[in-house]
């Protein structure tokens, strides 16, 4: 059986951490950039895409920088998680994005990701 690989994206957003955070950490904020609806009951989170729904379960949450997802049906071990960074010297906001992925579907992957992030920094009035 193929393993999964770490794909770790980093992307810089011209937001605040805790308006970011919220965009990271709610159904109502995922769903503005994350995937078409979201809902949530306790730490279990359910996506849909084109009417399709996938679960997972909020396994870590800093409530601050980082939170850490995992897909309901997977393997373990394997997850994605978003996590804020911020530089000391110019105080530019970054988020780190990281997932497992199959070796052949890191490119597609990785496009995925950046049209993710792009919608969020439009939601984000970037």
């Amino acid at each position: 059986m193929e393993t999964k690989e770490l794909l770790e994206l980093e992307f810089e957003i011209k937001s605040t951490p805790n308006i970011l955070y919220q965009r990271l950490t709610t159904s109502g904020g995922l769903s503005q950039w994350f995937a078409d609806r979201v809902t949530e009951i306790g730490t279990v989170f359910t996506f849909y895409w084109d009417g399709e729904a996938q679960r997972a379960r909020m396994v870590e949450d800093d409530e601050v920088d980082k939170v850490r997802f995992e897909w309901l049906g997977e393997e373990e071990g394997y997850f994605f998680e978003f996590e804020i960074t911020e530089d000391d010297i110019t105080g530019d906001i970054g988020l780190v994005v990281r997932d497992f992925v199959y070796a052949d579907e890191r490119d597609y992957t990785r496009e995925i990701w950046e049209t993710q992030i792009k919608q969020l920094k439009r939601g984000l009035g970037l």
